[in-house]
């Protein structure tokens, strides 16, 4: 892995020559509320106001202007040449990803685009319209409070993550670097500040497992794909199983059961390469944060074997 920093921007690059592109990724350790960005996302998730909520929509307010600049029109697609741009927040991370060709110039144009986004000051029109989506009254005031927390999130470090068929040295990521964190300006937030009150969620009707990071990533996978149809729905520090409570228990054995046959069909042939493709697969849907994908690349199959076993 080739890594470099400057500033308050790390950048970590996982060459794979296996994958017909890179995945790229920037993410930023924030509290947020893992249910008001899957609603934001039309994910499942409850209709409750928790706590941070408003930095929730800050952070979501920004990967829309960021997507605005990628995709807005087919000037700015023609310029930053990416593909879907997704977010999400997991494990304490907001994370906003997108694929484009393993290209050096790609990368750099993406990321200060991404980067450039990541700032409040003229953010409050958008930020309004969003959380108008979730049916609640825009508050400047509030606004203000949630935008400092994340400029003081954004202020403390970024990560910057790519995994894929790209050809970089240590000189390319230093001058990657280089160049995006000059890009990074949070701005300031406004000096009247007010707290929202916050609705705690309530889950009690959904089967939770307590898994977070890569482990929650990989037992999501398995369970999609030994239950067709099911959908778990990825938290901040768990995993939820939409169905039944009544019928968990049944399913939860059955899946136990099944998961030294699934991991000898799914990742014999990928063996020591399993990390880097489920870490590229994680970081092109915004599923997993910098810290999580880099950790996940490194992971063995009986490691992620271990992992799957242990969430059930």
């Amino acid at each position: 892995m080739i890594e470099a920093k400057e500033g308050k921007v790390s950048l970590s690059i996982q060459p794979y020559d296996k994958l017909a592109d890179v995945a790229v990724a920037v993410s930023v350790k924030c509290d947020l509320s893992s249910c008001v960005m899957n609603r934001l996302k039309g994910v499942w998730c409850c209709d409750c106001r928790p706590k941070g909520t408003e930095e929730t929509c800050v952070l979501y307010s920004m990967y829309l202007v960021a997507l605005n600049k990628m995709r807005g029109d087919p000037a700015a697609l023609a310029s930053s040449k990416v593909g879907a741009v997704s977010v999400g927040y997991h494990n304490g991370s907001f994370v906003m990803s997108w694929n484009t060709a393993g290209k050096i110039t790609n990368v750099r144009k993406s990321l200060s685009i991404a980067m450039s986004s990541l700032r409040v000051n003229g953010l409050y029109s958008v930020y309004s319209q969003v959380v108008k989506g979730l049916g609640i009254s825009s508050n400047s005031d509030q606004f203000n409070k949630a935008a400092a927390a994340v400029v003081s999130a954004l202020n403390s470090g970024v990560s910057c993550c790519v995994i894929g068929k790209i050809k970089a040295t240590n000189a390319h990521a230093d001058a990657i670097v280089g160049t995006v964190s000059k890009k990074l300006d949070p701005g300031k937030a406004g000096d009247k500040k007010a707290s929202a009150e916050a609705v705690p969620c309530n889950h009690s009707d959904m089967p939770e497992l307590k898994v977070s990071g890569w482990a929650a990533y990989v037992t999501k996978l398995y369970l999609s794909n030994k239950v067709r149809g099911l959908k778990p729905v990825l938290c901040d520090k768990s995993l939820y199983v939409p169905v039944k409570p009544a019928v968990f228990p049944t399913l939860r054995t059955k899946a136990k059961a099944g998961v030294d046959d699934y991991v000898q069909r799914k990742f014999a042939k990928s063996g020591a390469n399993s990390g880097n493709l489920l870490a590229y697969a994680a970081l092109s849907c915004a599923e997993l944060g910098c810290h999580d994908a880099k950790s996940l690349m490194s992971a063995s199959v009986a490691s992620i074997k271990t992992a799957i076993s242990g969430a059930l």
